[in-house]
């Protein structure tokens, strides 16, 4: 009987290894430290649409093209030697331009000194999943709140966590970051569901006009006070009252506010008579209100009885792996009430999206988009029709396809940078995934040093 040759033998367990990643019905993605792919089996051939023979040596971006390439891939980070990624739901996009969502786990590869072999990335795709997932959530009064970041799914499950619970709930945030969504979900998916959600924007009127709006007025209460009014506690009965920009409170109205806290009852404007109340009480501001308490302009007492459960709703910029999400929500919506067939954005575009500080958070975002689809007269949203604020706010500009990009060029920004090609790309002004296409076109080796 013939002995196997080391060759064969090699042949022969790289067959099985390629048996076994295909067996799995998990994507499997293997990549180098250069963050070239090594290894695709069968289950990542369906779920991204590129073959096993267009994806083995070709560089991660350029297959796997992820939203968040070139921002914090966490692929990459992985395959840089840092932790990997549990149960981490990323926005892809496939061959065919669409979108898909998947759950991913990465892990470090290492060598026996510890430095870093590369990365095995693991996922499933849960496109279909969330979509269920979403509906479910749309009943219980999820459905406007767009975001799988974990910020998002920490505020998720703080909503899930406090709807049962009859607790005042403070809402902290920055102006435009959904708030008002959130007091929603929580009313939604509460005891008090079948109830009215009545909302107060507390800076919207004067401190007479508000006590009456508040706590309902009689007739002959005051000037213009021509029948009895009930006021919104009373109409909130048996659901919710959302008291918004609650910092805007006026010292006397703090005062009664904090009795109908304690007492759970109020008095109209003009009436002696006491009315029993019977609603949840949500308030939300923007303002830091310990400041308020500490500078005498907000009392302390009430800061306590609002915040029995406060909950931080996240400004954008703490979950831009949303950005695309909410854009693609916003555009969904926008472009059907305006009757155009748009189907998405553009590379160049989400650059712009991915790079904007969103200070106005969600509202400045879907305004951004609403002024992109008025624009766009194509199937894809580019950076072209988007605000100039949005345009003119990319931290590293990018080269377009006219400006080539040269083996000499390359060479001497990894020389520069010694072999690390984040900052390589940042130097020569190019995204990330445009700096893996030219090294593999180019067929550029990455000095040994040069793992992020």
């Amino acid at each position: 009987m013939r002995q196997e040759t080391e060759a064969e033998r090699l042949a022969h367990e790289k067959q099985y290894f390629d048996a076994v990643l295909d067996s799995m019905s998990d994507g499997v993605l293997v990549c180098d430290e250069a963050m070239r792919v090594t290894k695709f089996n069968a289950a990542a051939e369906q779920i991204t649409g590129w073959s096993r023979s267009d994806a083995v040596g070709a560089p991660c971006p350029e297959i796997f093209h992820g939203y968040l390439c070139g921002h914090g891939c966490i692929v990459e980070q992985a395959a840089a030697g840092i932790d990997g990624v549990r149960d981490q739901e990323v926005m892809i996009k496939g061959r065919d331009g669409q979108g898909r969502l998947i759950v991913l786990n990465t892990s470090t590869v290492r060598a026996p000194d510890g430095s870093s072999l590369g990365v095995v990335a693991v996922f499933r795709d849960i496109t279909e999943l969330a979509r269920l997932r979403n509906e479910v959530r749309g009943r219980a009064g999820f459905p406007k709140l767009v975001g799988r970041s974990p910020a998002m799914r920490a505020l998720h499950e703080q909503i899930e966590d406090v709807a049962a619970s009859e607790a005042t709930v403070l809402l902290l945030g920055e102006t435009g970051v959904g708030k008002e969504l959130v007091a929603e979900a929580i009313h939604a998916t509460g005891r008090r569901a079948s109830g009215p959600l009545v909302k107060v924007n507390c800076s919207a009127l004067s401190e007479g006009l508000l006590e009456s709006e508040l706590f309902g007025h009689v007739r002959g209460a005051f000037t213009g006070a021509v029948r009895d009014k009930v006021g919104r506690f009373e109409l909130a009965g048996g659901g919710t009252i959302l008291l918004d920009e609650i910092g805007e409170l006026s010292p006397n109205l703090q005062v009664k506010l904090l009795r109908v806290l304690q007492e759970k009852e109020i008095e109209r404007v003009g009436e002696a008579r006491v009315i029993p109340i019977d609603c949840r009480v949500i308030a939300a501001t923007n303002r830091d209100l310990r400041a308020l308490v500490a500078r005498g302009r907000f009392r302390e007492d009430l800061f306590y009885r609002l915040s029995v459960i406060p909950i931080h709703v996240p400004p954008l910029r703490e979950r831009r792996a949303d950005i695309p999400l909410l854009a693609q929500h916003f555009l969904g919506r926008l472009a059907e009430q305006e009757g155009k067939a748009i189907e998405g954005f553009s590379a160049a575009a989400l650059d712009c999206l991915l790079d904007h500080r969103w200070p106005g958070n969600v509202r400045e975002i879907e305004n951004a988009v609403a002024f992109a689809v008025i624009k766009c007269r194509s199937k894809h949203v580019g950076a072209e029709h988007l605000p100039p604020e949005i345009r003119s706010s990319q931290r590293t500009p990018r080269r377009t396809g006219t400006i080539p990009l040269t083996r000499a060029m390359i060479e001497a920004a990894l020389q520069k940078t010694g072999g690390n090609r984040l900052r390589a790309a940042r130097a020569l002004g190019v995204g990330r995934a445009t700096f893996y296409r030219k090294l593999a076109e180019l067929d550029i080796t990455i000095p040994p040093k040069g793992i992020e």
